[in-house]
């Protein structure tokens, strides 16, 4: 029986279709293969920070070094000038002079607390209460860092490397393993990761680690001066003069010049809920993504290019509302994104 050309015709526009669809198929099934785009860290255009403290002239703003968040949308802030500084949501100021230089500033639910180099303050519903020193020489009452930890309890050390937690309204000593010269014990930074496990980052014996009654030395060298959790296991360690570490499962990861960062001395390190890490430095913020999963290390340098005319950064803290605070030698700054 001979075919008619219509039925060729059909027969032809079927097996056509039929491949155009397994081809669509094809395209659609390697686009599904295709691995996500690494999250992109925010970049904004334009200037975003905002000199909280420029018509504040009054306040004694030198050498600001500490920030603490008030829980109601303002900050603290304390200096080596010895003068706490509150700043309110509704832009109000107040300061109060403490004597001797802070070192450190922490909350509790019910306590401001301020380390300062001649001791432990708390402050609470307009009174100060100074607390019994950690040891008896003047590097123990020197409080260089405070951290609270999930359970609400304050842990404070100090330049001589004593630490100590708070238990009710008493310290608990806790023994440290360092062995090197005093002055490379002092404690730099604090971080209670919340499963019974404490970092201790220090000015001569790097950073360890406490899990349970077991300590253990991590790979990080250097003065550290700031430490934060990442995402999952993962952590950040910042030194002043060694850079920034990234400590994850694939081990030690430096982040320096040729990754982006302007300056190797860190001061203080916040990790947002995306993951990003910022990092104040001596040459502005620093904006990094999380390198977990992720072969492109994206740094961004939030600086004199986005308004913040400060660059030597002392301090930074993350607001719940995604605000950003940091201190300079002689300034408030925030960014509200």
């Amino acid at each position: 029986m001979r075919t008619s050309s219509l039925e060729m015709i059909f027969t032809l526009y079927i097996k056509s279709a039929h491949r155009g669809a397994l081809f669509l198929l094809g395209i659609l099934g390697l686009a599904a293969c295709q691995p996500e785009p690494a999250p992109q860290v925010p970049v904004p255009t334009g200037p975003v920070w905002t000199e909280r403290t420029a018509a504040q002239s009054s306040l004694h703003l030198e050498g600001l070094r500490a920030l603490c968040l008030d829980g109601e949308g303002g900050v603290f802030a304390g200096g080596e000038a010895g003068f706490l500084i509150h700043i309110g949501a509704d832009g109000s100021a107040q300061e109060w002079e403490l004597g001797a230089p802070i070192r450190a500033l922490a909350r509790t639910e019910s306590f401001l607390w301020v380390g300062t180099e001649q001791g432990l303050l708390r402050f609470a519903e307009g009174a100060w209460v100074t607390l019994a020193p950690l040891g008896t020489g003047a590097a123990d009452r020197d409080i260089t860092a405070l951290t609270v930890d999930p359970s609400g309890h304050l842990w404070a050390g100090t330049r001589s490397g004593a630490l100590a937690r708070r238990a009710g309204s008493q310290w608990e000593a806790v023994t440290v393993p360092f062995a090197g010269p005093v002055e490379g014990r002092l404690i730099g930074a604090l971080h209670h990761t919340g499963a019974g496990v404490l970092r201790v980052g220090t000015r001569g014996e790097g950073v360890w680690q406490r899990e349970g009654e077991v300590w253990g030395r991590l790979p990080i060298r250097g003065a550290v001066a700031a430490l934060a959790p990442g995402s999952l296991s993962q952590w950040w360690a910042g030194t002043q003069g060694e850079g920034l570490f990234w400590v994850g499962t694939q081990g030690l990861l430096p982040i320096g010049g040729p990754q982006g960062l302007r300056s190797d001395s860190i001061a203080d390190i916040q990790v947002d809920a995306r993951g990003f890490a910022w990092v104040a430095t001596a040459r502005g913020v620093h904006v990094i993504s999380d390198p977990q999963g992720s072969p492109d290390l994206r740094v961004d340098t939030w600086g004199d290019s986005r308004g913040l005319a400060h660059q030597d950064i002392r301090a930074l803290v993350l607001a719940p509302d995604g605000t950003v605070w940091v201190a300079t030698r002689r300034a408030l700054w925030s960014y509200q994104p």
